[in-house]
């Protein structure tokens, strides 16, 4: 009696489970909405000087489904998000692969926050030079150069 009473539980929270299901598919959103309350709300600059935003503290390790690294907000507004370059290089300095991040962020004026994305690595065979080691021989090192695009900050 026990077990039929313990299976009839499991059942009832398989069953629950799936009723709470909260993704939906094929919804659609109308571009003009979206555009109008971003732009209310948020204002997007293009970046000329290195010194404004700082990026240091890249990492992604062997088996990592994600890239970290650190940004330093020197510009005279909050920052709500950045568009990234990244270069990515074998050891001989030949180009891997190449593409451009956008990120979602809050970085206040004068701070330091460390940002996440997935990684180009979709193998994960890869990993940053200056990453920990790893114990495989067969783990291909890389360099990258990052680059910002532009930043969006907060209009007050």
């Amino acid at each position: 009696m026990k077990q039929l009473l313990f299976i009839l539980i499991a059942f009832i929270g398989v069953v629950a489970h799936g009723l709470e299901k909260t993704t939906r598919r094929n919804l659609k959103v109308s571009p003009g909405v979206v555009a109008a309350e971003a732009a209310a709300e948020y204002d997007t600059i293009a970046v000329g000087r290195d010194a404004d935003i700082r990026l240091s503290g890249f990492d992604k390790p062997l088996r990592s489904n994600y890239e970290t690294l650190f940004i330093t907000n020197n510009l005279g507004d909050g920052l709500s998000g950045i568009v990234i370059e990244l270069n990515y290089l074998d050891g001989e300095g030949r180009q891997l692969h190449k593409r451009e991040v956008c990120v979602g962020c809050d970085v206040p004026v004068s701070e330091t926050r460390q940002i996440r994305f997935r990684s180009w690595d979709r193998q994960q065979s890869f990993y940053y030079r200056l990453s920990a080691r790893p114990r495989s021989s067969t783990a291909v090192p890389f360099d990258v150069r990052c680059r910002v695009v532009a930043v969006v900050i907060k209009k007050d």
